[in-house]
């Protein structure tokens, strides 16, 4: 038997334990498309044991209502983990032998993106070259809170059941 599979077997070696990230990002462009504004969220994992999580990984449901941003993490279409092909109801993030999280490490896998709901129309101030334009016409926004409920995995850890959330916001728009 090789020491690393005896080191298993007795528990002697340090587990990777996987907590969730998700945080607002901005609310704005998603690629190309500006109208109307988006909410923009960042999906990450933080490893908080001691050993490294090697093929992490996170799905959620496409229910939740929030899609991979077309920007992706780097504003280039890129994300940090791939996206895997995976039928409805999962959006499956996961990585392969060159994805590592290390200890103590925050790793951030995605940008995702949520569709805001449109309240009418109403009047605001812009600020331009240091001057003030008073009722300006400008569009209202809401986006409701995100419930986000997920699963996380990677070897050396059990599948774990995660959430977070992010509060409802409303978001002003002027039209320009």
């Amino acid at each position: 038997m090789e020491y690393f599979q005896i080191e298993d077997m007795f528990g002697e070696r340090p587990h990777p334990k996987l907590s969730l990230i998700l945080e607002r990002d901005s609310i704005g462009a998603d690629g190309f498309s500006v109208h109307p504004p988006k909410r923009l969220v960042r999906l990450g994992l933080r490893n908080e044991g001691r050993g490294i999580a090697r093929f992490p990984c996170v799905r959620f449901p496409q229910s939740l209502g929030l899609r991979p941003a077309s920007s992706g993490l780097d504003g280039n279409g890129r994300e940090a983990l791939p996206q895997r092909a995976s039928g409805y109801p999962w959006i499956i993030y996961q990585g392969g032998v060159d994805s590592v999280i290390y200890p103590d490490e925050t790793f951030f896998v995605a940008r995702l993106v949520q569709e805001g709901k449109g309240l009418g129309t109403t009047t605001c101030e812009l600020g331009v070259n240091e001057q003030t334009i008073q009722n300006v016409p400008a569009n209202r926004w809401e986006f409701s809170e995100i419930a986000f409920a997920c699963q996380i995995s990677c070897e050396g850890m059990e599948t774990a059941e995660k959430k977070a959330s992010i509060s409802r916001e409303e978001h002003v728009q002027p039209r320009i």
